[in-house]
């Protein structure tokens, strides 16, 4: 069983997110899904979909789900305004 721990919780477009720690979440992992690169940077899920399909954030489709290297989400933090 893995241990969940509640974070965060977010709330976009009436639907609320809960942003969890889990070993899936850890840092040093190389690869995201959408929803776990989501929780590390405190955005919303939708959000972050949003900049794929913008391709403002590369990303990788294996089936259905939507991968993400933790070098796209570092050029992403860099590019981001207000820093």
């Amino acid at each position: 069983m893995l241990n969940l721990v509640p974070m965060a919780l977010c709330k976009t477009n009436g639907a609320i997110y809960v942003m969890i720690s889990s070993p899936m979440t850890e840092p040093g992992r190389e690869i995201y899904t959408v929803a776990e690169a989501a929780a590390i940077l405190g955005i919303a899920p939708t959000t972050l979909y949003e900049a794929v399909k913008r391709r403002e954030v590369p990303s990788v489709k294996v089936g259905r789900r939507v991968l993400i290297a933790r070098k796209a989400l570092d050029r992403f933090l860099e590019g981001a305004p207000g820093k």
